[in-house]
């Protein structure tokens, strides 16, 4: 008999009152850090599913969908609805790849002042199992890449080494593999530069006679260098940052005369947690810097051919479908307001499309598929969130207390205690220093 989702009629109830008590805040975190001087649309209302259909019809066939997310900050009511939205493609023959470009591991309830949404997809993992919840979220709701965004560093030692060993297994398992190309093993900083995770990867898609050759690398800001974790890491920035998508671009597509020479890349994507912030702007470390600088014909600074196909950005919390001067970069916002849509044609090898999705649409998808005697994929994914959140509710009903990120855990006791338990995969109900279960809901736009 297929199980119950009893705790969504229960947050539903708290959702409810919340809307009826909080102010409407939707769209005012489209662009939550301050990118002043670069210029985009704001997406609005985004593009629907029906104007897609409308657009490519119902046979995809000779399509590839790339479905991307970023800064989801413990949103992870999103991740069942993304995982439909994957089904949604599926089922109509397309080729699918969901990727993510960072900041998937910690909740963030408040950014620029602007407090999460109260919806009951709001409610955050928080720390039970110091965040390694999600990448068990993300194997499941279909997700085949990911980077590393900053807050991932932002974890002791212990435990981002328990995010890089869960990240190998599903490796290992030809499931969810992280990528970054410009974090190296500490001390290898120089002439003999080693990445200290893969680099790089090419998807192909062999389908009706074509086949298409999707390279992805990624790139994580500097932000996360001098983090607890990040500190056992050598980064590239600045120039050398951009060498490294040089090298990234030149391999992918063979233009290094290495072993892609005769079957190179059709397409490049960077999975970049860098951001447009403006405070960049000066050292040319923002995403549209990167893509300006990275060319098939550096020689000719002209008549630049840009070697970056699609940057799929994080870090600044922005929602942007197409920069400045033609930079293809598309970002979802903060917390899963958008998903990022590209459409890929087989046969002409080339980007037909990208676009953005709202919330507003995409949760509109059913994660039931009305069938009693089994439990989908889809349901899979829902029922894992459902118990990460009562555990959570249980927690808050007994009086337990959470912090919100490590930089808040000052309880080092109970900290320890967590990384040890995470180390080991075993969840921790230790209760630490931080937020009051009280505070959590107004926190949240509930009551409690």
């Amino acid at each position: 008999m297929k199980k119950r989702f009893a705790i969504r009629s229960m947050l539903s109830v708290l959702t409810a009152t919340s809307m009826f008590l909080s102010t409407n805040i939707s769209g005012a975190y489209v662009r939550a850090e301050d990118t002043s001087g670069y210029e985009f649309d704001d997406p609005g209302a985004g593009t629907t599913l029906s104007e897609l259909t409308d657009k490519y019809g119902t046979d995809l066939s000779e399509k590839t969908i790339i479905l991307s997310t970023n800064d989801i900050h413990g949103a992870i009511q999103d991740y069942a609805y993304i995982a439909a939205l994957k089904k949604h493609f599926q089922d109509m023959n397309a080729t699918v790849f969901l990727v993510d470009s960072g900041d998937f591991s910690s909740d963030k309830t408040e950014k620029d002042h602007v407090k999460v949404d109260a919806e009951k997809k709001k409610v955050g993992y928080l720390y039970d199992n110091n965040g390694l919840d999600v990448v068990d979220l993300m194997q499941a709701a279909g997700y085949d890449l990911a980077t590393w965004g900053n807050h991932e560093f932002n974890n002791k030692p212990e435990i981002f080494n328990a995010f890089v060993n869960k990240f190998n297994e599903y490796k290992d398992k030809e499931g969810l593999t992280l990528i970054n190309s410009n974090i190296l093993k500490k001390g290898t900083k120089g002439n003999n530069p080693e990445n200290a995770f893969t680099p790089h990867i090419i998807k192909e898609v062999s389908k009706n006679g074509d086949t298409l050759r999707i390279g992805f690398f990624g790139l994580d800001t500097k932000e996360a260098a001098n983090t607890k974790a990040g500190k056992n890491y050598d980064f590239l920035t600045g120039q050398d940052l951009v060498d490294c998508a040089q090298k990234e671009m030149d391999y992918l597509k063979g233009l290094d005369g290495g072993e892609n020479k005769d079957n190179p890349a059709d397409i490049v994507v960077c999975l970049s947690h860098i951001g447009l912030e403006s405070q960049y702007a000066a050292t040319q470390e923002r995403s549209a810097d990167i893509w300006s600088k990275v060319t098939i014909n550096p020689d000719d600074q002209d008549n630049p051919i840009h070697g970056i196909d699609l940057m799929l950005d994080g870090h600044s919390h922005t929602a942007i479908n197409g920069g400045a001067d033609g930079a293809p970069i598309l970002s979802t916002g903060i917390w899963g307001k958008y998903v990022g849509i590209t459409v890929i044609d087989n046969h002409d090898k080339k980007i037909d499309g990208t676009y953005l999705i709202h919330e507003d649409n995409y949760w509109q998808l059913p994660i039931s598929d009305d069938n009693p005697q089994t439990v989908s994929d889809v349901e899979k994914v829902q029922e894992m969130i459902d118990t990460i959140t009562k555990t959570y509710t249980q927690h808050l009903s007994s009086g337990n207390v959470f912090s919100f990120g490590s930089k808040n855990n000052k309880n080092k006791k109970s900290s320890d205690n967590n990384a040890s338990s995470s180390t080991s995969n075993a969840s921790s109900t230790s209760s630490v220093s931080g937020t009051s279960s009280s505070d959590y809901y107004r926190r949240y736009g509930m009551t409690g």
